[in-house]
């Protein structure tokens, strides 16, 4: 709960029917990742160690795992995750809609090294909110919002497996090799470098949970896709978002666009959009149901497949 400062358990099996206060004393908590026994947190400052044991409510020792605080102030989320050798990542948004000279840690996702200090992975990318490996393999994937102020159709989010040393554009290029009407025209060499994303969401969309379905409840074919939140936009006139999407996935890469999944968290054709909920994290529950945590709702949803 980022604006509680603290993690909640919630225990049950078609409901919760317990809440309890797991761990608290965070500054905006938003990245959660289990690695070896313990929950690993993320938030505005640090990457953070929580001991956990199997059945307990309250968490155990709380340990600091990064070194330096984390650059203050714009986006706060800080995803984290595992890879399949055990490195630990963090992503870190921008600190501005589009700036040039921010600190390396922003704009990027780096890897903790053994001491708590940051070393980048690939940069360029605005507002990675979600890092998920695909299963099986070491291929990223990341979540990314793009900049605002360009209008209801420029930047579109996207999603994209993250290569090592890549630059993915902000805040000189976007969608590869188109240059930023501001800032492009002064690195023409890093616009050169830019990568294609591997698949664009509607501008202003906001993707932020990013989840891959290993569950054995839905149907067959859903095995290996891709769940993505999207958050919904705040600026656009023809609001856009709201929504869980399926992003279908063939040998662990996209192919084609999205599909609906989740929606009905807003009014349709509504300016400013009247809104009921906003998908935000993402997780696949034991049982292969997929919950849903709604941060204006304040709910978490969950949707079970009954065969029909």
């Amino acid at each position: 709960e980022p604006r509680a400062n603290k993690i909640t358990i919630l225990r049950g099996t078609d409901k919760a029917t317990t809440v309890a206060t797991f761990a608290d004393g965070f500054n905006r908590p938003h990245g959660l990742a289990f690695h070896n026994g313990a929950l690993y947190v993320g938030d505005a400052d640090a990457v953070w160690k929580v001991e956990y044991k199997n059945g307990a409510l309250k968490g155990g020792k709380k340990t600091r795992i990064t070194r330096n605080d984390f650059p203050k102030g714009g986006h706060s989320t800080r995803d984290i995750a595992f890879g399949p050798d055990g490195s630990l990542y963090v992503a870190i948004g921008s600190g501005a809609n589009i700036e040039e000279g921010e600190p390396a840690e922003r704009a990027a996702v780096s890897k903790v090294n053994a001491d708590g200090t940051l070393s980048t992975f690939a940069s360029g990318l605005r507002n990675p909110v979600g890092i998920v490996f695909y299963p099986g393999t070491d291929n990223m994937f990341v979540t990314v919002n793009e900049r605002d102020g360009y209008g209801d159709d420029l930047v579109p989010d996207y999603l994209t497996h993250v290569q090592k040393g890549a630059f993915y554009g902000w805040p000189w290029a976007y969608i590869g090799h188109n240059p930023d009407p501001t800032y492009g025209k002064n690195r023409p060499d890093m616009v050169a470098k830019t990568v294609v994303p591997d698949l664009l969401f509607q501008s202003h969309s906001a993707p932020l949970g990013l989840v891959f379905y290993e569950g054995s409840q839905f149907p067959k074919d859903y095995k290996g896709d891709a769940f993505v939140a999207l958050h919904g936009s705040w600026n656009n006139a023809h609001p856009t978002g709201y929504k869980v999407v399926r992003v279908k996935f063939a040998g662990g890469k996209p192919v084609g666009g999205y599909d609906d999944f989740l929606t009905g968290f807003a009014k349709p054709g509504t300016s400013p959009a009247q809104v009921w909920g906003r998908p935000a994290g993402l997780a696949v529950a034991k049982d292969g149901s997929l919950l849903v945590a709604d941060d204006a709702g304040k709910t978490v949803w969950r949707v079970a497949y009954t065969g029909k």
